[in-house]
């Protein structure tokens, strides 16, 4: 109680980044019957036919941009708000169990998705 979210997670932006990353695409994938390479294109094959929220859908492409800048950017090597990344990954993923219960209230998390903090 009383201790920033950001303590939860890796120290490194790179392993955060790419950790929350697969979390995402890992819960779109198993739960929603994505397909894609990578969080765009699986939030894209998706959004329409699972109705996802459009602000979902934006804060999801907003994280992968992100990502793509840390990985692909020469000088681009740390997030410019790591709070900031943090709050989304955990908004996209409280978004997706809400949906998910909503759809299945009988849906146990732990059996597809993880939808867990990242260590």
């Amino acid at each position: 109680m009383g201790q920033s979210t950001s303590q939860l997670y890796s120290a490194n932006d790179y392993e955060l980044v790419i950790r929350t990353s697969k979390e995402l695409e890992k819960s779109l994938a198993d739960v929603f019957g994505a397909k894609g390479d990578g969080l765009i294109e699986k939030v894209n094959s998706i959004e329409h036919e699972q109705q996802l929220p459009r602000d979902l859908v934006i804060n999801i492409r907003r994280l992968a941009h992100t990502r793509n800048q840390l990985i692909h950017e020469v000088g681009f090597d740390q997030l410019p708000d790591r709070n900031n990344f943090i709050r989304q990954y955990e908004d996209a993923s409280k978004l997706l169990q809400e949906i998910v219960r909503k759809r299945n209230p009988n849906y146990n998390s732990n059996s597809q998705g993880s939808y867990c903090c990242v260590m």
